[in-house]
């Protein structure tokens, strides 16, 4: 996640490799389909120095270094439409949830040379709907190759808490998109038992609903690899 705070500071981002589980199951009617997914991600942790810069000639400035340590939630609902056996196109509506944990070293380089450390809390959400497609080749009874591509209509929100107090809320909206290929085959061991892997990201800059605010971006790469079963029903 990183983050461009506008005229007087510098930018700053925080990124890293994070282990994830999710699950989820989808209801097939003839055509039609009801796709539910959740995903929970945990233990990222990085590191980053955020500047402010002097304004109105003064030689002062700020400096902050922030650690952060986070944990990220994620849900959607999707409903979609196979228009042949290999096309279908879906709508649907997702929600992420990053509670950031934050310690800071705050630098204030005035004449007593003050050095503060602080904590504080930082909740990012961001919740909208979305639409897209997927398209899949199938190679004989070896498996099937699957694209998709997607567009999604978001708002996000941050706010902040300083050593438990409220310290600001700020939005911003985007439209981003999102795109994934996957590999599914059947396993030999147990009819209608299939395994999966896939490769799938997106990235949302939004922009701030006020010119006071900072834009702030999101950036995820995602690898999976899964099992899952077909049920059949009478």
């Amino acid at each position: 996640m990183g983050s461009d705070l506008g005229t007087g500071f510098t930018e700053f981002s925080f990124h890293d490799t994070m282990p994830f589980v999710g699950g989820g199951g989808t209801l097939f009617y003839g055509r039609f389909y009801v796709d539910l997914y959740a995903q929970k991600a945990f233990d990222g942790e990085d590191e980053d120095t955020l500047d402010q810069i002097g304004r109105g000639g003064e030689a002062q400035f700020t400096s902050n270094d922030v650690r952060r340590d986070w944990d990220r939630e994620e849900y959607s609902i999707s409903f979609g439409y196979a228009v042949t056996d290999n096309f279908s196109f879906f709508a649907g509506y997702r929600r992420s949830d990053t509670d950031f944990d934050e310690q800071n070293v705050l630098d204030l380089r005035n004449e007593a040379m003050e050095i503060r450390t602080f904590g504080s809390t930082l909740d990012y959400e961001q919740d909208g709907p979305f639409v897209g497609g997927k398209y899949g080749w199938r190679i004989g009874d070896i498996g099937t190759i699957a694209l998709h591509l997607g567009v999604a209509f978001l708002e996000g929100e941050i706010g902040q808490e300083v050593e438990g107090e409220p310290a600001g809320d700020f939005a911003g909206d985007t439209v981003g998109t999102t795109a994934g290929l996957s590999w599914t085959a059947p396993l030999p061991v147990l009819e209608n038992l299939n395994y999966s892997i896939g490769v799938d990201g997106y990235q949302f800059n939004y922009d701030a609903d006020s010119e006071l605010n900072p834009d702030f971006s999101e950036t995820v790469v995602r690898g999976t690899a899964g099992i899952t079963y077909a049920f059949d029903f009478l």
